[in-house]
């Protein structure tokens, strides 16, 4: 009797996963291309909300407990979908990632606070951010069943909503300046994925001016007076490449380079009283921005602090043959760090050895290279997608943040082996003629 009804019970499951995966499944590109975008964009959205909720409205709650508990939601719907449709590569390094986590907290296990903190901690707990948030990331840009169209046109969408909101709130209604003050790089960096499509989309329009490009610039004077110089300098990096393909799509805008150079060239004559007419609107609006001020003593590119936790990084590596070559593992640069490195570089080698840490590196870096050169001519909106995860997803993990703990690095990981599966399923029957570029490597 015990049997039968446990059979009974097993058999419920089983059909009622089977009927949650088959709704899920219908219109699947749709659903899983708002999985992307929630994933992809909830962390900084809810933060944005709960600072105008906190600082404005004085409500003491916010909205975390219903933004993350349906990213949770989100989560397990995509790996429900996705993981059936994984291609060997991706299944391989989920196992691989799962498998370095279990490796950590064998070989680390008092220090295993770094990785796990609380099953309730879905904001900050590192284990719930790889698994939860940038796993079901990877795996949905893997399957390629999104449509890259609408991803692209509601994160423009999204930036604009974004920016004008918080220039709203900053500027006009003068609030959030105190909260902003305490976590500049925070707000700096979530305003960076949306300041980014507003400039890749202006690109697209092929105009000179565009509200996108006005809206952005709105943005990146957010960013300076906010006081990140990391954000900054990934806005800047990608201004420069966005520059270079507008060139490259069109030889006639050469014109265009050689004005931001004479533009540049008459900014750094007249950078004093540049900076000092920003330091005083920012003093105006009750905010000291730290970039102005970075700049203003020549130490923007100084970070004593960084130097010296990637010096101890890296002379940890050094404390023994097998350090050096085989690294700490997964994870490995927590304890040392006592948070994490804040370069992607020093954290694949920290990880996986010198030798295989940075041919890791070097792997991930020309694929980049190479897909970014393949998406200049925008032959599909699969490439606007992933020159768009360049700035958050590999520019800033040379400032800051972790690639285990970047939505964005894992989208692009994952659009790349998508595009390399495609590209061998295809390979005996060539779809698209050669002059077409139609695939990001």
């Amino acid at each position: 009797m015990v049997t039968n009804i446990s059979k009974r019970r097993s058999a419920d499951f089983i059909g009622f996963y089977r009927m949650v995966k088959y709704k899920l499944s219908l219109n699947h590109k749709k659903i899983t291309s708002f999985f992307l975008v929630y994933l992809l964009l909830f962390i900084p959205l809810n933060y944005f909300i709960n600072i105008f909720l906190a600082d404005y409205l004085h409500n003491e709650f916010g909205i975390s407990a219903i933004s993350y508990g349906l990213a949770v939601f989100v989560s397990l719907c995509s790996y429900l979908i996705c993981f059936g449709r994984t291609s060997f590569p991706g299944f391989i390094i989920v196992l691989l990632l799962l498998f370095g986590t279990i490796f950590y907290f064998l070989i680390y296990p008092s220090d295993a606070n770094f990785v796990f903190t609380s099953f309730l901690d879905l904001a900050y707990n590192p284990f719930i951010i790889l698994f939860v948030y940038c796993v079901p990331v990877f795996l949905i840009a893997l399957s390629g069943e999104i449509d890259y169209k609408s991803i692209f046109r509601t994160l423009v969408i999204l930036g604009r909503i974004t920016i004008i909101a918080l220039a709203l709130f900053f500027f006009v209604l003068n609030i959030g300046w105190k909260r902003v003050g305490g976590q500049y790089m925070t707000t700096s960096y979530y305003a960076l994925p949306f300041i980014c499509s507003l400039m890749l989309s202006h690109v697209k329009k092929k105009k000179f001016l565009s509200l996108d490009l006005l809206i952005s610039f709105l943005g990146i004077f957010m960013v300076i007076v906010g006081g990140s110089r990391g954000a900054l300098l990934c806005v800047a990096i990608f201004a420069f490449l966005l520059i270079i393909i507008s060139c490259y799509r069109d030889r006639k805008k050469l014109w265009l380079a050689a004005l931001l150079v004479v533009l540049l060239l008459f900014f750094l004559i007249g950078s004093d009283s540049i900076f000092a007419l920003l330091k005083s609107f920012a003093t105006s609006i009750g905010f000291d921005s730290r970039t102005i001020s970075k700049i203003e003593d020549s130490s923007f590119f100084v970070s004593n602090d960084r130097i010296a936790l990637w010096s101890r990084c890296i002379n940890s590596l050094f404390e023994s043959p097998i350090t050096t070559f085989f690294g700490y593992g997964l994870w490995g640069d927590r304890p040392i760090a006592n948070g994490y490195s804040h370069n992607i570089f020093i954290e694949l080698i920290t990880s996986f050895g010198l030798v295989f840490g940075s041919a890791l590196f070097l792997i991930i870096f020309v694929k980049i290279v190479k897909g970014t050169i393949n998406s200049a001519k925008f032959a599909n909106d699969k490439h606007s997608i992933f020159l768009l995860a360049i700035p958050y997803g590999f520019f800033q993990l040379f400032f800051s943040d972790s690639l285990l703990l970047n939505v964005w690095f894992f989208l692009l990981i994952g659009l790349m082996l998508n595009d390399k599966v495609s590209n061998k399923r295809v390979s005996t029957k060539r779809l698209f003629n050669s002059n077409d570029i139609l695939h990001v490597i």
